[in-house]
């Protein structure tokens, strides 16, 4: 299996210096996308290279393949990244900074671009102003977006990279990112002895 990984940069096409950077990972075999906001390019968002690893064994890979394009920042992750697995992992470099050498993940990068400004779209809307790419809510929509494409994205199999990956087809409610949730917090149970641990 090959999981591909790249950076893309989303905001304002017109302001340069106000884009916020993600890396994206797509599993070839399954299709499954997994997103994520990056503070800096390179390995020293830590944070960023344990939840890559994180994604990487919720896809249930062992031994593997870590492709990218061959960008230097994105090659210092990747090899972060091989050296914190305990299963094989084959780094895989194809030239920097050719698209067309890891297809899959550009592929990937689109839907996701095409699946945040849906949200974002749709919460201007319901808020009824302008948001700034940069708020902190867009950082949870980039995953939101992963996840909306993970569970209902069909492919030319007729099956969603969540079915592919589980054998199963999701079947719970959701709402909207940024979508108020009213709710009511259960009462805490005194304790007793009954239900106290010692």
């Amino acid at each position: 299996p090959t999981v591909g990984m790249d950076y893309d940069k989303y905001g304002e096409e017109e302001a340069v210096s106000e884009h916020t950077t993600s890396l994206i990972l797509k599993d070839s075999e399954t299709g499954m996308i997994k997103g994520h906001v990056v503070e800096v390019k390179g390995p020293r968002d830590y944070w960023v290279i344990k939840r890559c690893c994180k994604d990487i064994e919720g896809l249930g890979l062992s031994a593997m393949m870590l492709k990218t394009d061959g960008e230097p920042a994105l090659v210092a992750v990747q090899s972060k990244i091989v050296a914190r697995r305990e299963a094989k992992t084959v780094p895989v470099n194809p030239p920097a900074y050719d698209p067309k050498s890891n297809g899959v993940i550009e592929k990937g990068v689109q839907d996701i671009n095409g699946r945040l400004r849906c949200i974002k779209i749709a919460l201007e809307d319901r808020l009824q102003q302008s948001l700034h790419i940069s708020l902190p809510i867009f950082e949870w929509a980039l995953e939101h977006a992963a996840f909306i494409h993970n569970r209902f994205q069909l492919g030319h199999d007729g099956c969603t990279p969540y079915r592919r990956l589980t054998g199963r087809n999701w079947n719970h409610e959701l709402v909207e990112s940024g979508e108020q949730v009213m709710g009511k917090l259960a009462p805490r149970r005194a304790a007793t002895k009954s239900n106290t641990r010692t």
